[in-house]
């Protein structure tokens, strides 16, 4: 009789790093974290541009889109380093 060891698949919240793995709940945790961080920051800016540009609302908006662009260009260049596809999961 051969027997085999099965090696249970990931979920689709699952992430392998390496020989640790975050579970969807950490996933979600990080995330909603990260957007509650991001958004005070944003605000934060907004409000500084806005006292810069009292008469000008609508250029304290423009120049507070232009700080989302540039930092989601900054977050697009260590994106494009992950590999496209999951190793073959050998250990």
């Amino acid at each position: 009789m051969v027997r085999r060891r099965v090696q249970p698949l990931p979920n689709d919240g699952e992430v392998l790093l390496g020989e640790h793995r975050l579970t969807g709940i950490a996933i979600t945790t990080v995330q909603t974290v990260g957007a509650s961080v991001g958004a005070a920051v944003l605000a934060a800016i907004l409000q500084s541009r806005v006292a810069h540009h009292a008469d000008a609302p609508a250029r304290a908006f423009a120049d507070t889109f232009w700080w989302i662009f540039a930092v989601t260009l900054l977050t697009l260049v260590p994106a494009s380093l992950l590999p496209l596809r999951r190793g073959t999961g050998t250990r």
